[in-house]
């Protein structure tokens, strides 16, 4: 008993796994940023989740809507877990992605995305919406980063009316956009 716990005690303390330092040292500027050590790092570039060639895709309020093949370092943002099946949209800039389980995405009931993003999660991800035909933005979600595998945040939203929204994602220091259609709701 003792040697296993002393055996798991070198095999923790001799991890490769980079310490995430507290999300108000993480920056997207070029430098700054200090370890809990007191350390200069290097600054968090985003996985860039611009889709391959051979992926499908349409366009819908602007925005693309791919199917098929997923870039891969989405692939390994997902945990190498990608929803097989659903069709995804990625960000400006592209450092997220959402697959979509509800397709097409109709206002009025929640909808499930599952957002991915190319950077390590801190906190929450805030969604707010605001509709393209104007006024102001409102926070649909607060999702909390604990869901496994990969860098993912599970959400069930619902938009007020149909049309072209624009969604704001933020986590941590980053900030993403992407422009969704919400259909009416079938009766």
């Amino acid at each position: 008993m003792i040697r296993t716990l002393c055996l798991a005690a070198v095999l923790i303390g001799c991890t490769s796994t980079p310490t995430v330092p507290p999300a108000a040292d993480r920056t997207n500027e070029p430098a700054g940023r200090v370890s809990p050590g007191g350390a200069s790092l290097p600054p968090i570039t985003p996985r860039d989740f611009t889709p391959a060639g051979s992926t499908n895709r349409v366009v819908v309020c602007g925005m693309a809507v791919y199917s098929g093949l997923v870039p891969d370092a989405l692939d390994f943002a997902t945990g190498r877990n990608v929803p097989r099946g659903h069709r995804y949209v990625v960000t400006r800039p592209a450092t997220a992605a959402g697959f979509l389980f509800d397709d097409p995405l109709q206002a009025g009931k929640p909808q499930k995305v599952l957002w991915v993003v190319g950077a390590p999660r801190v906190g929450p991800l805030i969604i707010e919406a605001r509709h393209h035909d104007g006024g102001p933005s409102s926070q649909v979600a607060r999702l909390e980063s604990g869901a496994l595998p990969g860098e993912i945040y599970p959400s069930s939203f619902q938009l007020p009316r149909a049309g072209c929204w624009e969604l704001t994602l933020r986590w941590g220091s980053f900030e993403a956009k992407v422009d969704l259609e919400f259909t009416e709701a079938a009766r």
